[in-house]
C-alpha cells in the first residue's frame, strides 16, 4: 500500500509539473537541426503533450501508441527517411518513457487496440528567407474521442535525406490530400473527420501491405492490397495508394496482364478527379529515349493513356517537364522534345492522338519540389502530363513560339 501511495504521488506531481510547467517539454527549435537531434525533439515533445492531456488514473496503465507512416506531401509516397523517422520515434518514446507506452507501426493487429495514433508529413519548403530546407510536422489523434491532442514540428538542416519511395508509383499523385495531411493541418483539440476510424482501418491494411512488399512477399502484398480496395473508403487517397501497390505487386509477380488492368483503373480514377495525368517516364540523360529500367511497362503505361483518351474522344495536351537543374533554354527544347517523343510513340497505335493532341514543354516551370538535386527527391519534376482540352485544338504556336513561352515563363523561377 505504501509503494502505490508512492507511485500515486510522484506520477501526481510528475503531471502538475508537465500540465504547468513548459520548461519540461523539450524547447522546439527556432533553426533547422540535424536529422538526428531534430527527430527525437518532434518525439519528445508529442509524448510530453500526450502526458499531460492523461488524466491521474491514466498514468497507472500503459497505453497503446501507433505509427502511421510519415508521408512526402508532394508525391503522397512513403519515403526510406519514413522508415527512420518511424525507428527514432519508437526508440525515443521507449528510452524517456519506458513503460508507460506501448508503441508500434499503425497494423490490422494493433488498430483496436490503439489510444493513440501519430501522424506525420515530411514537406521540402522554404524557410524564412534563407532556402529551402526539409521541415517534419506531426500529430497525435486520441482515437476514441478522435480529436488532435498533441502536435510539433522541426525543420531539418541536412541537405539530403533518402527519399526512395518504398513502392515505387508511375504517376505523380496532384490535388488529392490524404487523411495525415487534413490531420496536420488542423489545430489542437479540433475533432477529426467523422470517417477517421474507417479510414485508418484501411491505412492499416495499407500499411501491412507495404510492409510484404518490403520484405519481397508479393503475394501477400498483392492480396492485401486487393482487400483494401475492396473495403468501402471514404479517402480516395488511400484508394489510389492501394492501385498503386497492387500495381508494382503483380509487375514483381510477373503478371503484366492483370498490371495492366490495374493501370487502366489508375489512369481512369486520376482523369476522373484531376482531368490530368502525370506519369514518371524516365529517360535517358539528356536523351528523348527511355530508360531502359522500366522498358517493360513504358508499352502498358503508353496503351492505356491512349485507349482512354481514344474510348472518351478526348482532345488532350502532351506536356514535357524537367528538374531545376542546368541550362533554362536547353531544359525547354528537352521537355518540349520529350513530349513530341511520347506523341509520337502513342501515335503508333492510336492515329486520333496525333490529330487530337497538341505538345508544350515547360522545362522547371511547374516544378513541385525545385531542389534540383536529380535524384528521388526531385523526380516528379521530371515527368510528362497528359491534360485534358477542348477539342478542337487551336495552337498557332511554331516550335520557336513554345521554346520561348517557355523562357519567358521558367526564367522567375530561380
Amino acid at each position: 500500500m505504501l509503494y502505490f501511495l508512492k507511485r500515486f504521488l510522484t506520477f501526481a506531481i510528475l503531471l502538475l509539473l508537465v500540465s504547468c510547467s513548459p520548461t519540461l517539454v523539450a524547447p522546439l527549435s527556432d533553426l533547422p537541426l540535424s536529422f538526428n537531434a531534430a527527430i527525437p525533439i518532434l518525439a519528445n515533445n508529442l509524448m510530453m503533450q500526450v502526458k499531460s492531456k492523461q488524466r491521474m488514473l491514466d498514468s497507472f496503465s500503459q497505453k497503446n501508441l501507433v505509427i502511421d507512416p510519415f508521408i512526402d506531401t508532394k508525391s503522397h509516397e512513403v519515403i526510406k527517411v519514413s522508415q527512420q523517422i518511424e525507428k527514432i520515434i519508437v526508440a525515443e518514446t521507449q528510452n524517456v518513457f519506458g513503460d508507460q507506452f506501448d508503441i508500434q507501426r499503425l497494423t490490422p493487429k494493433n488498430i483496436y487496440q490503439a489510444d493513440y495514433v501519430i501522424h506525420g508529413v515530411i514537406m521540402y519548403e522554404p524557410y524564412k528567407k534563407y532556402g529551402n530546407y526539409y521541415h517534419v510536422i506531426s500529430s497525435v489523434v486520441e482515437k476514441k474521442k478522435g480529436k488532435v491532442i498533441a502536435k510539433s514540428d522541426v525543420w531539418i538542416s541536412n541537405q539530403k535525406l533518402d527519399y526512395t519511395p518504398i513502392i515505387d508509383s508511375p504517376i505523380v499523385i496532384l490535388d488529392s490530400q490524404s487523411i495525415t495531411e487534413d490531420i496536420v493541418k488542423i489545430k489542437l483539440g479540433a475533432e477529426v473527420t467523422p470517417n477517421y476510424n474507417k479510414i485508418l482501418e484501411i491505412e492499416a491494411i495499407i500499411n501491412r501491405a507495404e510492409e510484404a512488399y518490403i520484405n519481397k512477399d508479393y503475394q501477400t502484398a498483392l492480396d492485401l492490397f486487393t482487400i483494401a480496395i475492396k473495403r468501402q473508403s471514404f479517402d480516395q487517397m488511400s484508394m489510389i495508394k492501394a492501385y498503386i501497390g497492387l500495381y508494382r505487386s503483380n509487375i514483381n509477380l510477373k503478371d503484366l496482364n492483370a498490371a495492366e488492368k490495374v493501370f487502366e483503373k489508375i489512369v481512369s480514377l486520376n482523369f476522373e478527379k484531376n482531368s490530368i495525368l502525370n506519369v514518371k517516364f524516365l529517360f535517358l540523360v539528356s536523351k528523348t529515349a527511355f530508360d531502359y529500367r522500366l522498358k517493360g511497362e513504358y508499352p502498358l503505361w503508353l496503351r492505356q493513356i491512349g485507349q482512354y483518351f481514344q474510348q472518351k474522344n478526348l482532345c488532350l495536351e502532351i506536356i514535357g517537364h524537367s528538374s531545376h537543374s542546368g541550362n533554362l533554354p536547353y531544359n525547354c527544347r528537352l521537355s518540349l522534345d520529350r513530349a513530341v517523343a511520347v506523341q509520337q510513340k502513342l501515335a503508333v497505335n492510336f492515329s486520333k492522338v496525333t490529330i487530337n493532341s497538341t505538345t508544350d514543354g515547360k522545362a522547371w516551370a511547374e516544378n513541385l519540389v525545385g531542389s534540383g538535386t536529380d535524384d528521388a527527391q526531385d523526380a516528379i519534376d521530371r515527368r510528362v502530363g497528359f491534360k485534358a482540352i477542348s477539342c478542337p485544338i487551336i495552337d498557332n504556336r511554331t516550335r520557336k513560339n513554345k521554346i520561348e513561352d517557355c523562357v519567358r515563363l521558367a526564367s522567375s523561377f530561380k
